[in-house]
């Protein structure tokens, strides 16, 4: 089975992602990052981020230490209009790969780069994101499998907006990650 790449979205402010809940502390949060470092390097091939500081960064940085590689950290090269600079000093942690475009051209082409997508918590950058999902997925048949992480999201995506996108669902553990990554390789095949 050839293992898919992955998308991770989620915010960069570290208590949009756990919400405030009870359920992590600072070293729980630390783990769990590790957890997730460590299922995503044995589960997929490539992690693609938009190197920001806060969580997906350091979920990157760990994946480097299982995986033996940088995840690929894209940007928008050619924004004129807010710029990037604030990203250029996390690209010692990720293969920078240029988006050839803006900040709007980012979010709206991230989630094509690959099959699978991982949510993990909300912010007005991540709808953004999952809202042109539905384009990709209607026109480019990408991402093929859209997963929100519900241990980092407070609740599911309103029920129309979760209408709009195609092979979402909702999960509270790695092997339901595990069973849906499965589910697609059987469908590529």
């Amino acid at each position: 089975m050839t293992k898919p790449a992955v998308v991770l979205l989620g915010p960069d402010d570290e208590t949009k992602l756990f919400n405030g809940t009870s359920k992590f502390n600072e070293k729980s949060i630390k783990a769990f990052y590790d957890e997730y470092a460590r299922f995503i390097a044995e589960n997929f091939s490539d992690l693609m981020i938009v190197p920001a500081d806060g969580p997906l960064l350091e979920i990157a940085k760990l994946y480097e230490r299982y995986k033996h590689k940088k995840a690929i950290g894209f940007y928008p090269d050619k924004d004129v209009k807010y710029g990037y600079s604030w990203l250029e000093k996390n690209f010692d942690y990720v293969q920078p790969k240029p988006i050839g475009g803006n900040w709007r051209d980012l979010n709206a082409e991230l989630t094509m780069q690959a099959d699978v997508v991982i949510c993990l918590g909300y912010s007005g950058g991540v709808m953004i994101e999952l809202g042109f999902t539905k384009y990709n997925q209607r026109f480019h048949n990408k991402p093929k499998l859209i997963i929100i992480d519900l241990r980092t999201a407070e609740s599911k995506l309103m029920p129309g907006f979760a209408s709009d996108l195609k092979n979402l669902h909702y999960v509270n553990s790695f092997e339901e990650i595990k069973g849906l990554i499965q589910k697609l390789s059987e469908q590529v095949k």
